[in-house]
């Protein structure tokens, strides 16, 4: 098959070989695999026998650089560690097939645009996926997109895309350079909707209740509110036409738009990402349709009973902060929920959140709560703001071993030893005065934001810390 893929590139693509590294070993192939654990499909190791990358950017995967084992093995390395972050806004453009994140241990990259974007064998896919699956990942991609279910496919898909003239072979500056480009310098991931819905039947069924006729559609949207009508013209630039394109969309912003009826999100069932800060609402109950929905502001509302929200099963990201909820009891259901934002909320008993599996990120800033201490049992956390608080000690946070960042305020009996426990500590935000008795706790060097006033004095400490 790769030898296959080869010959036929060489039709298209002549000037390729010249820029390409020979074949790797049987010992590089087995490395690859041995420190991933990755058990590479046979039609990849086939391609690496006959090239172990380019040596010079050639761009063979539709204008992606192919790498070599030992390069495929230093970026997978750099960014294995990543999956802990949580990365807001990164999903799956078919739900359930990769997992969300920016990078994942689990995703081997085999191509790359020298930026930081990879196309990359899903060794960890969703829930609904295929392991072995071809995908895009990366730091500007926040949409993922399966390119093809195995390697081989991808192989096809490659050529079929210098068949129909997107992949084009462009001359460098230097004399004799080529390299394969889609379209005129473009970049394929920004193709990528476009190009897969073009090839795959993507028909989505309206939403339980919804109209199949689209006259009716036509007349739904006639007797829709005018506030909603402008959202939807903004989002897409025209008119929706049918049930089906308003049941395609993937995210929504509310924010300032004056809608206080909901009623229409029961037509949205693939919705991912709703914005709906500061809108003044008295019936959520729409949001119990929203099941696949990924992410959730509700900051600024009159929420206060989460209930409408227990269906959503796969929201990983919540802020309710400034809203009229004072227990978290029911968040519990939220068995995927990563990210939490309770700002200036009365929460009487915080101990509710033990029981939220995957919590990562917890901002409890100004919140009015009997005790902190059950913060301490939340070990999964990565990131954690306790600002504007009133702190008598933060013992508490001693046992946060996988902490990395955290925004505090200063505590009232001036011990901050404990943090030195925090080996994982990579930012603070805090006032000077914090700053300067923790400044040494960690033998390696954690970066410091300021809050509150300093002195021309306290500044210039400041400044010789970030510079040293």
């Amino acid at each position: 098959m790769s030898q296959h893929f080869m010959e036929q590139l060489k039709i298209y693509f002549p000037q390729f070989l010249s820029g390409m590294n020979e074949g790797a070993s049987e010992e590089d192939i087995q490395e690859l695999e041995t420190r991933t654990g990755f058990r590479l499909p046979e039609a990849f190791k086939q391609l690496l026998r006959i090239h172990n990358g380019e040596k010079e950017y050639r761009g063979i995967f539709m204008g992606l650089g192919f790498l070599s084992t030992q390069e495929m093995l230093r970026n997978w390395n750099s960014y294995r560690e990543l999956t802990d972050e949580v990365w807001g806004s990164v999903l799956s453009f078919e739900s359930g097939k990769i997992q969300e994140y920016a990078y994942h241990p689990g995703w081997l990259p085999i191509a790359d645009d020298g930026g930081g974007n990879y196309l990359g064998i899903d060794f960890a896919p969703g829930e609904s996926g295929i392991s072995g699956q071809i995908i895009n990942y990366g730091s500007d991609e926040t949409e993922l997109f399966v390119i093809a279910d195995s390697f081989g496919e991808l192989l096809d898909v490659i050529l079929e895309q210098f068949r129909n003239g997107n992949c084009r072979v462009l001359e460098g500056e230097d004399e004799g350079e080529f390299y394969a480009s889609w379209h005129e310098d473009g970049h394929v991931f920004d193709d990528l909707k476009e190009l897969l819905t073009s090839s795959r039947s993507t028909s989505v069924s309206p939403r339980e209740g919804s109209l199949e006729v689209d006259s009716e559609f036509h007349d739904y949207w006639k007797s829709l509110d005018e506030n909603w009508k402008s959202v939807f013209l903004q989002h897409a630039g025209s008119a929706p036409r049918s049930w089906e394109e308003i049941a395609r969309i993937k995210s929504l912003n509310l924010l300032r738009t004056g809608i206080t009826d909901l009623t229409p999100l029961k037509k949205m069932g693939h919705l991912r990402i709703l914005i709906a800060s500061g809108l003044e609402t008295e019936d959520f109950g729409a949001l119990s349709s929203l099941t696949e929905l990924s992410e959730l502001f509700l900051a600024k509302t009159p929420l206060a009973d989460v209930t409408p929200l227990l269906p959503l099963k796969n929201l990983k990201r919540l802020f309710i902060g400034n809203t009229q909820v004072r227990d978290v009891r029911l968040l519990r259901e939220l068995s995927s929920l990563e990210e939490l934002s309770l700002e200036n909320l009365s929460i009487a008993d915080l101990a509710p959140l033990r029981d939220i599996p995957n919590l990562k990120i917890l901002n409890v800033s100004k919140i009015r709560t009997q005790t902190l201490h059950e913060i301490g049992q939340l070990k999964k956390l990565i990131e954690l703001d306790i600002m504007y608080l009133p702190l008598d000690n933060i013992g508490f946070l001693g046992s946060l071993s996988a902490l990395k960042d955290l925004r505090i305020s200063s505590s009232r009996d001036g011990d901050y030893s404990v943090l030195a426990k925090l080996t994982r500590m990579k930012s603070m935000t805090c006032e000077f005065c914090v700053f300067k008795k923790t400044r040494s706790l960690w033998d390696v060097k954690i970066s410091y934001t300021i809050s509150g006033e300093m002195t021309d004095e306290e500044h210039a400490d400041y400044h010789e810390y970030v510079m040293s």
